[in-house]
């Protein structure tokens, strides 16, 4: 009786084993699928109805394999032509060609993740005048990024870029960059003058260049020229911010 009872208990713990794997497996199944499928779809469906179109990304990858193909057909034509013009779009040419296809505006995807480009100024405009924290920028990309740009504007989100943004925002309005236009062509003309004299030493037809260095040196050209040209507009806008 007692054998029979102990097998019978055996036999139900492992229906209920069973049962709970089937249970997470299926909860685990419902999620990726609604991450990786249904709320993509959805986010591509809004953007559909609003005129926006794109590539048709392929499960689970999205459109990573028509990636790499444009990619690999820009290399072999930039290997067999001598176009100057060409490096422009060395970086990102599926965006290019996804530009000519789809307009100024198109979407995309990543795996899982939506991306919206957008190449219209006046859209673009708009979007700059969105003081939203909803237009934050991607985790993942903001990390691979950070060593470039630091915690600056272009990878802050949330408060940290409201601050930023309020911050910088009075010293790009048109009146102070056209005062500044002229500091910048003669700091910029500078170091493509120092560039070009290290092209004609190497023979004049190709040299390797570390720009690091020589940006920050512009950058901090054109400041200090700006801070000499106008110190008290700069004063008061620090005092005002602090």
């Amino acid at each position: 009786m007692e054998r029979g009872e102990w097998a019978w208990k055996r036999m139900m713990m492992k229906e209920m084993v069973w049962s709970v794997a089937a249970i997470v497996v299926s909860f685990m199944a419902i999620i990726i699928w609604q991450k990786l499928w249904l709320k993509p779809r959805r986010i591509r469906s809004i953007l559909e109805k609003q005129g926006i179109r794109g590539p048709t990304p392929s499960f689970p990858m999205g459109n990573l394999s028509e990636i790499k193909h444009i990619q690999s057909q820009f290399s072999n034509l930039s290997s067999s032509t001598s176009h100057p013009e060409h490096w422009f779009h060395s970086l990102f040419p599926f965006l290019q060609q996804w530009r000519k296809q789809y307009g100024s505006t198109f979407m995309y995807t990543t795996g899982h993740k939506q991306h919206l480009y957008v190449g219209d100024p006046k859209f673009l405009k708009e979007l700059n005048r969105i003081k939203t924290w909803d237009l934050g920028k991607p985790t993942e990309m903001s990390k691979n990024v950070k060593s470039l740009f630091g915690s600056g504007i272009i990878r802050a989100n949330g408060p940290h870029w409201s601050f930023q943004r309020n911050l910088i925002a009075p010293q790009f309005h048109l009146s102070k960059i056209q005062n500044m236009v002229d500091f910048v062509e003669e700091s910029t003309k500078a170091i493509m003058r120092k560039w070009e004299s290290i092209i004609e030493e190497s023979g004049g037809k190709m040299a390797e260049i570390i720009i690091d260095n020589d940006m920050k040196e512009l950058t901090g050209d054109i400041i200090s020229k700006n801070w000499m040209d106008n110190p008290v507009s700069m004063l008061k806008h620090n005092s005002i911010s602090a």
